[in-house]
């Protein structure tokens, strides 16, 4: 913010003397003033201002987009290969870079908890869960992934042979 009123001001007072300047260099008669030296001057000198100012800012924009999210602190759930599932057994896959607490649900179309598949701390690494389908029964369904700073779900639906 400090940047952009720096901008603004040096813009306002440019214009301001690039207007003054131009008013007197079409009442002075010599070529090469020193009205005509102090015009090309503030060009200048705004020119390169203006030019440092916006630099600036699109350095620090693109340094603050590295530091946005830390990737290593949240845990990935990869989607199912097939979200209309049917058959007994699922697989449901995460990834964690840190030791944490997790908690994973199957939830239903309600976000009422209908099965608790995990409670507990986990190391970092990739971690499989292994999950019967007949006890639901079939529709939509949601699993849920959670830690100390997350919470992640995805859509299934089961189907189970008749």
């Amino acid at each position: 913010m400090k940047n952009n009123k720096k901008a603004i001001l040096l813009v306002i007072i440019s214009f301001v003397v690039l207007c003054v300047s131009s008013v007197l260099l079409n009442y002075t008669s010599a070529r090469l003033s020193l009205v005509r030296y102090v015009n090309l001057f503030f060009v200048v000198a705004s020119a390169l201002a203006m030019f440092s100012i916006c630099y600036q800012l699109l350095i620090k924009r693109f340094k603050r987009t590295h530091r946005v999210v830390d990737q290593s602190q949240f845990a990935k759930l990869y989607d199912l290969e097939n979200t209309k599932l049917s058959g007994n057994e699922v697989q449901f896959y995460f990834t964690i870079e840190r030791t944490s607490h997790v908690r994973f649900d199957i939830l239903n179309k309600e976000m009422n908890s209908v099965a608790n598949l995990k409670d507990e701390s986990v190391n970092s690494g990739g971690h499989i869960l292994h999950f019967n389908t007949t006890t639901l029964e079939n529709g939509i369904y949601y699993y849920a992934l959670e830690t100390d700073n997350q919470r992640t779900m995805k859509k299934i639906w089961i189907e189970n042979p008749a």
